[in-house]
């Protein structure tokens, strides 16, 4: 499994500027992170979430609102 990234490595390509808010969220609370670590097969589709923090055995996933 990867290292988990915190604020100092945070230079991930993210997908949208949401995501890097949480990322850095995170990091500013010294909590380590993965981000799409994983995704999960089920059946005929896959999952992939946005983080995954190993301390907490938590994934996440960031949406956000239109407006």
């Amino acid at each position: 499994m990867a290292r988990p990234l915190t604020q100092s490595t945070i230079t991930t390509p993210f997908k949208w500027p949401r995501e890097k808010e949480f990322a850095t969220c995170l990091a500013n609370r010294g909590i380590g992170w993965l981000y799409q670590s994983h995704t999960f097969h089920l059946g005929k589709s896959h999952y992939t979430p946005d983080f995954y923090v190993p301390e907490q055995c938590t994934y996440y996933e960031v949406v956000g609102s239109r407006q």
